[in-house]
């Protein structure tokens, strides 16, 4: 199923308007007059930083895969897909298929563009204020492109949990346009919800990785594994809904 969602989703044009979509919205910090961060590693924080820009992200990350689902529960084509493989198989398929386009969606895109961005801006200019926690020091020891990269891609993991709760709520209501349009809900509702928690499991400051820790390795696999940790639970209860709605329908 995953070889073949894959192959689904490298031939789909979502996947490639997504990419295009997170690069677009990166480009309006190219209009004369915006602030500009200094070099190209400050001004992707800039980028991630703008909540407009962020709940776009969060759309584009779940166009490529969030509604397969619902579009296919209401095309019936769930039944050949359960007749040659278990429920739970299908929906696991789509649970890790959706948490990696999104971040692929997102991760590539935002890449892509700072890579052309560097062509007409300074990559990275060191200065002597302290190192910013926790990947700043990661520029300071002369990686800036690993700051960056740790920055960007722990924020694409943060979209593509929204996308898996995306996803799960389309197995309530299979509908692709509930199933694009909610991780963006999701993703003002439950935010604002962890605001009022310490900054540890406050997901807006763990998207964009204002956690406090002064340890770059640390704070990464923490950040990614809360991600993907409330990623996995929207996807079993994902799975276990897709098994009684089969059961229940079609057996």
């Amino acid at each position: 199923m995953l070889r073949a969602y894959w192959y689904k989703l490298i031939r789909s044009p979502l996947l490639y308007v997504g990419i295009a979509g997170v690069m677009a919205v990166c480009s309006l910090r190219l209009i004369p007059g915006a602030f500009k961060g200094g070099d190209v590693v400050n001004e992707m924080s800039l980028i991630i930083g703008i909540d407009g820009n962020r709940k776009m992200f969060v759309i584009m990350g779940a166009l490529p895969f969030a509604a397969n689902f619902a579009e296919e529960w209401n095309t019936m084509a769930v039944n050949h897909y359960v007749i040659r493989t278990k429920p739970r198989k299908y929906a696991a398929a789509n649970v890790v298929t959706c948490v990696l386009s999104s971040i692929v969606t997102v991760f590539v895109g935002m890449t892509v563009f700072a890579g052309i961005y560097s062509l007409f801006y300074p990559f990275y200019i060191p200065t002597n204020n302290p190192p910013a926690p926790p990947y700043g020091v990661l520029e300071k020891l002369g990686f800036p492109f690993l700051s960056m990269s740790a920055n960007l891609f722990i924020f694409s993991v943060s979209c593509a949990m929204w996308s898996a709760m995306g996803l799960m709520l389309s197995v309530f209501f299979p509908n692709k346009y509930i199933a694009i349009c909610s991780p963006f809900i999701f993703s003002y509702a439950v935010e604002r919800l962890t605001m009022q928690l310490p900054t540890q499991l406050n997901l807006y400051h763990i998207s964009l990785s204002y956690i406090g820790w002064t340890g770059p390795l640390g704070a990464f696999l923490y950040s990614i594994g809360l991600l993907l940790g409330i990623s996995a639970i929207c996807g079993i209860v994902f799975t276990v809904i897709v098994e009684k709605r089969v059961h229940n329908e079609w057996i």
